[in-house]
């Protein structure tokens, strides 16, 4: 019997099964490094993490200065708080351990409320103290023992910032705290010479 003509299709010339293999394993390699060093990346450093609208009470137990205290809550857990929407004098600079002593007479020992924002990357809650209704990150200003953090004014609850840049401007003008003393330099252009200064040792 003869054999009819094949009517398939001819057939590719197949690769050695060993190159086919190593093509396989080097495809599969590549995509694992890219995708390891896409998790890997450096993203931008993450300034604040948001946190739930809510208040902490406790009582203060500590004033490291004039923007940074401690507040123990019921459960006896310690909170690092950071007064938002203000910066005040570091220890080091003029008027920065009367800013702390000043702040540490109103609110040590005091049961007060905070009014929490977000977490710093320092792991500190930033937040509003309230001691009987008045806003003492406010109140700090008013007195010109502290500035308006305006470089961060955006991060302030809403009406916040207008009110703390109008305490200041008032307390400027009115020569109180701080504001009597000539040209007082501001803590965060402070920290950065103390930066640099170290950089140059």
């Amino acid at each position: 019997m003869r054999k009819l003509p094949s009517t398939s299709l001819p057939r590719r010339r197949r690769l050695p099964v060993w190159i086919t293999l190593l093509s396989l394993l080097i495809t599969g390699l590549i995509s694992w490094n890219v995708r390891g060093r896409e998790h890997h990346r450096p993203g931008p450093v993450q300034m604040e993490t948001p946190l739930p609208s809510a208040f902490l009470e406790g009582t203060v137990v500590g004033v490291s200065d004039g923007d940074t205290v401690t507040v123990l809550d019921a459960s006896r857990q310690p909170h690092k708080i950071r007064l938002l929407g203000i910066d005040a004098p570091e220890k080091a600079q003029p008027f920065g351990k009367v800013a702390k002593q000043i702040l540490s007479d109103r609110i040590y020992e005091k049961h007060v409320r905070v009014q929490e924002k977000s977490l710093d990357r320092y792991g500190r809650t930033l937040g509003k103290i309230l001691l009987e209704d008045a806003d003492i990150n406010l109140e700090m200003v008013k007195a010109g023992l502290a500035w308006h953090y305006k470089h961060y004014a955006d991060d302030q609850f809403p009406g916040d910032a207008e009110l703390y840049a109008q305490a200041e401007a008032q307390a400027r003008g009115d020569r109180l705290g701080l504001w009597a003393y000539g040209d007082p330099v501001e803590p965060w252009a402070w920290r950065q010479e103390q930066k640099r200064a170290s950089h140059r040792k």
